[in-house]
């Protein structure tokens, strides 16, 4: 199995960020640093020993809750599934009548488990599968089913 690298997963959000210098349409403001240790945490405590379908999942709950980027957490997440399905000749789309839905709810859903929608520590990575993690796995199902 090909797993996602750190930087892998900074070249999407900077592709991100740069679609938005272009595109008026398209927010991204930049505050701080990327945090990097926090992403080499999650790349390292990548699970090996499950499914492509639940690897898919590790990353797009924990890219949004850690926040390593300044900005465009919740697309970098999603673009980061889409990007190791391919890396896993797994052929996967986000609809994107439904990629809006998805990052208001998670954004709602994440508040109410954790109270913030600030960043978490590294900590979280080692938590139970809670109802984010169901809600991300469904959205990933979902997809891979269409």
């Amino acid at each position: 199995m090909q797993f996602l690298t750190v930087t892998e997963i900074c070249v999407i959000n900077r592709m991100i960020c740069n679609k938005a210098r272009h595109n008026s349409n398209i927010e991204y403001v930049t505050l701080s640093p990327t945090r990097i240790d926090k992403l080499s945490v999650l790349v390292d405590t990548t699970p090996t020993d499950e499914t492509c379908i639940d690897i898919a999942t590790y990353y797009m709950k924990y890219i949004i809750l850690l926040q390593c980027f300044s900005d465009g957490n919740h697309r970098t997440a999603l673009e980061s599934v889409r990007l190791f399905f391919h890396k896993n000749n797994i052929d996967f789309k986000w609809n994107p009548k439904y990629v809006v839905k998805y990052q208001q709810d998670i954004y709602r859903l994440r508040y109410k488990i954790y109270n913030t929608y600030e960043e978490l520590s590294t900590y979280i990575l080692n938590e139970p599968h809670n109802k984010l993690w169901k809600y991300c796995r469904n959205c990933i199902d979902i997809n891979l089913s269409e």
